[in-house]
């Protein structure tokens, strides 16, 4: 939802005055999750000095797929063929959000649509976002929501969008650190945030039209549709929480027309630069992000031309 002026006007006071979430929280009467996106929102989306620069369009996307449908003999060791399947698997419904703003974008298939496997309104308006983002993040965006989102849009003789980088919270949470669990869900209670609404295979049984009972089968639809939404919002919470650690985030600094020294993972300026950051053959400040926390680095080396001639490096092996 968008915040009204007056509401903006006040989280932008607490901000200068609290400059903590639980104690916006308890000021406001909400959640303390509730006050970090308002927080997040408003330094993101309002004319300040903490929004210097011109981000990149970051989409954070989920998607939701319906099953094939196949005749089969029994539930042991069984490997259906292509001919045994009846009605192929597509999306059923699928949402999207651009990052810090609080619209959630999303589409779902009618009844008639899910049961004629027929998805390609759905993926027309999907392809207008993946046309205009910059970069789409997910969870195991990589292995399943792009290529089954490709899939779709080839079997229904759409043209390919526009390229963009892509962020995988999960391959980034499996190279960051040894949690517990990589599912979105674990990941989020381990880090005590919100996390997904509550359901079951019964619920995709349903949305797939396995009961004769249309009115439910549609229910079904909008009751998933909600599920999906709900994840793109809080996969945003995953990865604010993994963005200062991701070692090959996309440089937003590309997007910006600003030549001052920003941030390539939030794209801001406010930089606390300490120490440095040794290569086999150059050395280069390194800072902290004072907005997101992230550690990066000068492109210059600070070397000396005379000790850049007189350095040695050690023979590849």
């Amino acid at each position: 939802m968008q915040l009204s002026k007056s509401k903006v006007t006040e989280i932008l006071g607490l901000i200068k005055t609290l400059k903590d979430y639980k104690q916006i929280a308890k000021y406001l009467g909400i959640k303390e999750t509730t006050a970090e996106r308002y927080v997040r929102y408003v330094k993101n989306n309002t004319e300040t000095e903490f929004n210097p620069v011109t981000l990149p369009k970051i989409l954070l996307l989920d998607i939701e797929t319906l099953p094939c449908l196949a005749y089969i003999w029994g539930i042991y060791k069984q490997q259906p063929t292509f001919e045994q399947i009846v009605k192929d698997w597509c999306i059923v419904t699928w949402s999207a959000k651009w990052l810090y703003d609080n619209v959630v974008y999303s589409d779902a298939l009618t009844v008639k649509e899910a049961n004629d496997r027929n998805d390609k309104r759905i993926l027309k308006s999907l392809w207008e976002l993946l046309e205009e983002c910059n970069v789409a993040i997910g969870h195991n965006i990589n292995r399943f929501d792009i290529r089954k989102i490709n899939a779709r849009l080839i079997i229904n003789g759409i043209k390919p969008p526009m390229p963009y980088q892509i962020i995988d919270t999960l391959k980034h949470s499996q190279k960051i650190g040894a949690f517990t669990s990589h599912k979105l869900n674990n990941l989020l209670k381990m880090l005590n945030k919100e996390t997904k609404i509550e359901t079951n295979y019964e619920l995709w049984k349903r949305a797939a039209g396995t009961y004769p009972d249309k009115e439910d089968q549609q229910k079904a639809i909008t009751e998933m549709l909600k599920y999906n939404e709900n994840d793109v919002i809080i996969l945003e919470d995953l990865y604010l929480a993994l963005r200062p650690w991701m070692k090959s985030h996309p440089n937003v600094g590309l997007f910006s027309e600003v030549t001052e020294n920003l941030c390539p993972a939030c794209g801001s300026d406010d930089l606390f630069w300490k120490g440095n950051y040794n290569t086999m053959a150059g050395r280069y400040e390194t800072f902290r992000c004072n907005n997101c926390g992230a550690i990066g680095r000068s492109r210059i080396s600070d070397l000396s031309k005379e000790k850049r001639k007189s350095l040695t490096v050690s023979v590849a092996r």
